[in-house]
């Protein structure tokens, strides 16, 4: 006679078995070894569908099966199989938790400071857009206002597109720079003018710092460092919206 499906023992699935499983474990605890085409009947399933669940059940060290023909199934003693089925699934368990504990932990931000010297104005330049194609929240710039390159251009453009905030402030603001900055106002730059000489100042997403200082006779000669510090960057980030404050915007 078929086992009811509502006899399954609730206990069997709370432990993890499937319902099919718990109902084949069921029986041949309770009417010994079995062929499949018995526990088949049984269980009102076709007799192939009982050859996977003993697979499944040998795996679980659940059961054995023969190696004569037919097969014969014969469940392990549960006091003894299902113990060591939880204690397996325990260990499982125990792994998944290490591995998800990991995943989530918080991993605070290295306090480790890296400088790096940039000895021409190319390399500076260069700097600028491998940051600038990385940043996601906001560059600042401290600037002369000079031309600067194709690469630096499409670098901003490229930022902007991505919803970037550039916002930059110009030492000199005359007839000989007004049309260049006009043109990055028209890209999508937020610029204003405060007067000052000397310096350059980029800080990206909070986390890199740009500084510069170049001859006053001869701007192009210049040394310069890149900065990945959290604690120097957020104070150039502070400096920088002290002087935007004082900036006068450029229409």
């Amino acid at each position: 006679m078929p086992l009811l499906r509502g006899s399954v023992l609730p206990s069997l699935v709370k432990l993890g078995l499937t319902q099919n499983q718990a109902l084949a474990y069921q029986a041949l605890c309770q009417h010994g070894p079995q062929s499949a085409n018995q526990l088949a009947k049984q269980l009102d399933i076709l007799p192939n569908a009982c050859y996977r669940l003993a697979k499944d059940l040998e795996r679980s060290n659940l059961i054995t099966i023969s190696n004569s023909h037919p097969q014969v199934f014969t469940a392990i003693n549960p006091s003894i199989a299902l113990t060591s089925f939880i204690q397996k699934h325990q260990t499982d368990l125990d792994k998944l938790q290490t591995l998800a504990v990991n995943e989530l932990a918080f991993k605070p931000p290295t306090s480790e400071t890296q400088v790096d010297f940039l000895e021409h104005k190319n390399l500076f330049f260069n700097t600028y857009v491998k940051l600038a194609n990385k940043a996601q929240e906001e560059i600042l710039i401290i600037s002369i206002g000079e031309s600067v390159t194709d690469d630096i251009l499409i670098a901003n453009r490229d930022a902007i597109e991505r919803g970037v905030s550039i916002k930059m402030i110009a030492h000199k603001y005359d007839h000989e720079n007004q049309q260049l900055l006009k043109n990055h106002l028209k890209m999508g730059l937020l610029v204003r003018h405060f007067p000052d000489w000397g310096f350059h100042l980029v800080v990206v997403d909070q986390k890199h710092t740009l500084l510069s200082v170049n001859n006053p006779k001869q701007t192009d000669e210049r040394i310069g460092f890149h900065i990945s510090s959290l604690g120097f960057t957020k104070a150039m980030r502070d400096y920088f919206y002290s002087v935007w404050e004082k900036a006068q915007p450029i229409n």
